[in-house]
């Protein structure tokens, strides 16, 4: 059972508070950063608070095997040494995301993708343009040219062949 107080504890962050949704039975327990109009880092319980239903950050969410997992991940946010890195579209509509290093890229985008937006817990975040020379444009995503190398090596070790259109 995970509580408002033991999270602030574990994440060493004061900024810890809850909201509850009486209709699915779920605990939300908000990570608030200290900047108002910044997104929070939250964890989504089940109404025991034993069990993740999901893990949040922004527009981006996964869902964690366990507790401890998801307490981990909010540790590496608040430290700064992940983010999230969003694509957005021509409309700057969220289109995918993912949890990275600092300065991590994706290996893989959608193809409506036009812009990257790299968002840290409790700072401004950052659009960056995507520098697509470093990706192989396929018929349906963008695959960065070191991943479809490892893929195309892969393929031809197997006696496979090739992948085509992506």
């Amino acid at each position: 059972m995970l509580t408002t107080a033991e999270l602030r504890e574990r994440l060493g962050w004061p900024g810890v508070d809850e909201e509850t949704n009486a209709e699915y039975r779920l605990v939300y327990l908000m990570v608030r950063p200290t900047r108002a109009g910044l997104s929070p880092i939250y964890f989504c319980l089940d109404e025991e608070r034993s069990e993740m239903v999901q893990f949040g950050f922004g527009e981006w969410h996964y869902h964690p095997d366990d507790i401890d997992h998801a307490v981990e991940t909010a540790q590496l946010l608040i430290r700064g040494e992940r983010c999230v890195v969003e694509e957005r579209d021509v409309t700057d509509k969220y289109r995918g995301g993912g949890l990275y290093t600092a300065e991590g890229s994706p290996d893989t985008m959608g193809k409506e993708a036009v812009s990257l937006r790299r968002v840290f817990f409790d700072r401004e975040p950052v659009v960056e343009a995507i520098d697509f020379g470093r990706y192989f444009r396929g018929q349906h995503i963008w695959l960065s040219h070191k991943k479809k190398a490892e893929i195309d090596r892969i393929h031809r070790e197997a006696g496979m062949p090739l992948e085509e259109g992506w």
